[in-house]
């Protein structure tokens, strides 16, 4: 579970100060009434309307509902699959009963540092978020 806490400061730093392009949020959790002002920060990003924000979807399955940050109306959520375009994390729903578009990138078995391998929808983002800089870049 990441520190909440921490993130309004780094959202700050990060649109307000750095005035950065792009956020990747490789993590998320279930939207809760007490979620320590992120919604907000995200709301004020959004209204800027300068900063793309990527966020992991979920790893949870189709029946699994797409995890905050990711749900929020100005980030783009992102799902992983396989190599072959495979679903590995899902298409699940949104509680607000709107569409959400949502992109889909390598989110199994990915190399990592070390040699490692990796999988899930927090490998997929930032990925995503690579191409969205080359995009812009």
């Amino acid at each position: 579970m990441p520190d909440r806490q921490a993130i309004v400061p780094a959202l700050k730093v990060t649109s307000e100060e750095w005035k950065v392009d792009i956020i990747n949020m490789s993590f998320g959790w279930e939207l809760q009434d007490d979620d320590n002002g992120v919604e907000d920060a995200l709301n004020t990003m959004g209204n800027l309307g300068c900063v793309l924000v990527f966020a992991s979807s979920t790893n949870g399955g189709a029946l699994t509902d797409i995890l905050f940050p990711a749900r929020h109306r100005d980030v783009i959520a992102v799902d992983a699959v396989d190599g072959l375009g495979k679903p590995f994390s899902n298409t699940g729903s949104m509680d607000s009963g709107r569409k959400q578009e949502r992109f889909s990138a390598p989110g199994l078995n990915v190399a990592s540092l070390g040699g490692t391998r990796v999988t899930g929808s927090s490998f997929a983002s930032p990925i995503v978020a690579g191409i969205a800089g080359l995009v812009l870049e």
